[in-house]
């Protein structure tokens, strides 16, 4: 707070909210994402789904792309337990230097990651 006060700090939340809304827009829009639990502040979570995966690996599958977005220098992403039991991958942004290129990054490599692993 001493170095941006409260207005500054308050724009960066701001600003990080706004991105959670653009990241939750492009996995809406993104054939083989699906959003899996409503936003929250800045928190996104989603399901990678793409067309080849048993119902039964399909969470094995969440887990195994964010392990695979950490590896590659992508993102640290965490999961989330679903009330209904599902495992989706769970996005909190709290950087303020986090753009929306990192956003398009993160979101782009968890298809492609998933669509990757898919085939094995």
């Amino acid at each position: 707070l001493q170095a941006f006060g409260r207005n500054g700090y308050a724009r960066m939340i701001d600003y990080n909210i706004r991105l959670a809304a653009y990241m939750e827009e492009r996995i809406r829009t993104t054939p083989g994402l699906a959003i899996a639990a409503p936003r929250e502040l800045s928190i996104v979570c989603w399901r990678a789904e793409p067309d080849g995966v048993r119902p039964d690996g399909i969470d094995a599958l969440q887990t195994d792309v964010i392990a695979e977005l950490e590896r590659r220098g992508v993102a640290m992403i965490s999961n989330a337990k679903l009330l209904d039991g599902r495992t989706a991958m769970r996005a909190c942004i709290t950087n303020f230097r986090t753009t929306p290129d990192d956003i398009d990054a993160i979101v782009d490599a968890s298809l492609t990651i998933a669509q990757e692993l898919a085939v094995r």
